[in-house]
């Protein structure tokens, strides 16, 4: 009844096999309940210029400004003009879902060669362009595994600890990069699973 929710939907066109990011704000009794917080730097790559916006209940506009208005104002008008063309003509250009569809091929591919080596395995995500690798089988912790592995095949990856004490024994793999840049990845991965065989883990 007094539930408010924040609902963070900076990924919700970067969606993959059917799935439907649905916004809180859809049902009817959220609708006044829902603060929604999203932008341009996912899904219309405009990472570097740092803009997003809320839509909010009335009630909550004026304590929201007041709060970052000060923090968050005064974007270059070539930006703002940017990001209307995105919002207003996102289907005539279909660059977003050209974007989408490039990076559901990735994950498709990462996804399959992850799960055809010996220490390593994973999901296949329906969301965002990130893949969450299970490293546990190496006998080596998140920091020691990705510190391994960017010296030895120069692979860098994120620690899954640092996503907090769940995310330990995993590693976060980004897909936004070139196809060509995640073979290369995926072919030293191998090598580094064939390595840890060699090691006896």
């Amino acid at each position: 009844k007094d539930l408010l929710i924040c609902s963070d939907e900076i990924y919700d066109r970067l969606v993959y096999d059917g799935v439907e990011a649905v916004s809180p704000a859809k049902f009817d009794t959220m609708r006044d309940k829902t603060i929604i917080i999203n932008g341009f730097s996912k899904a219309f790559a405009m990472t570097g210029w740092r803009i997003g916006y809320v839509i909010t209940p009335s009630e909550f506009f004026e304590p929201l400004y007041l709060h970052t208005g000060h923090q968050v104002s005064g974007m270059a008008d070539f930006i703002l003009e940017a990001c209307t063309v995105a919002l207003n003509d996102e289907h005539k250009y279909g660059a977003v879902e050209a974007m989408r569809s490039e990076f559901d091929e990735r994950r498709r591919y990462i996804y399959r060669e992850i799960n055809s080596m010996k220490h390593f395995s994973c999901l296949n995500p329906t969301g965002a362009f990130y893949i969450f690798m299970n490293i546990r089988k190496t006998g080596m912790t998140s920091d020691e595994f990705c510190d391994w592995l960017v010296k030895n095949y120069d692979v860098a990856m994120i620690t899954g600890s640092c996503f907090g004490t769940e995310g330990e024994g995993f590693a976060r793999i980004s897909y936004a990069s070139s196809i060509e840049n995640i073979k290369k990845a995926m072919a030293r991965l191998h090598e580094a699973d064939k390595k840890l065989t060699e090691m006896g883990r």
